[in-house]
């Protein structure tokens, strides 16, 4: 079970990080926890002053969404249509499980409204697969 929160950059790492490192079960209890933790970390980020793009002492970043069709994802950036923050790059689609997730290489400390960004870009990739 997947976790959705407002923030469309964490909405399942996160969730998958705390079960994973703190060996509880996914739901009831666990995801309470995991939600309250969550929104606990999005409260103090917004509340820290923008700074500008620091380089980062990381040698890579990967950031990955749910994403239902990835065939649409990948045509939608082939053909120009799926338009993201500079720095992020798709790098591949996975099958983990029964979901679908596009990771993007991201060359910076990303922020959550680049990631509210590059979410809104595959909803609207994904919407565009059906229209002429």
């Amino acid at each position: 079970m997947s976790i959705k929160y407002q923030d469309p950059l964490c909405e399942m790492a996160f969730a998958d990080w705390f079960y994973e490192n703190y060996g509880l079960s996914q739901g009831g209890r666990a995801q309470s926890i995991a939600k309250a933790a969550w929104e606990f970390a999005a409260s103090v980020s917004r509340a820290q002053p923008k700074e500008e793009m620091q380089p980062v002492a990381w040698s890579d970043m990967k950031v990955a969404f749910d994403v239902e069709d990835d065939d649409a994802l990948w045509s939608a950036r082939d053909a120009g249509k799926l338009v993201l923050p500079k720095g992020w790059n798709l790098i591949e689609t996975d099958g983990s499980g029964a979901r679908w997730v596009a990771i993007f290489r991201v060359e910076h400390a990303p922020t959550i409204e680049e990631g509210a960004r590059v979410r809104s870009a595959i909803d609207a990739a994904l919407a565009a697969k059906d229209k002429p």
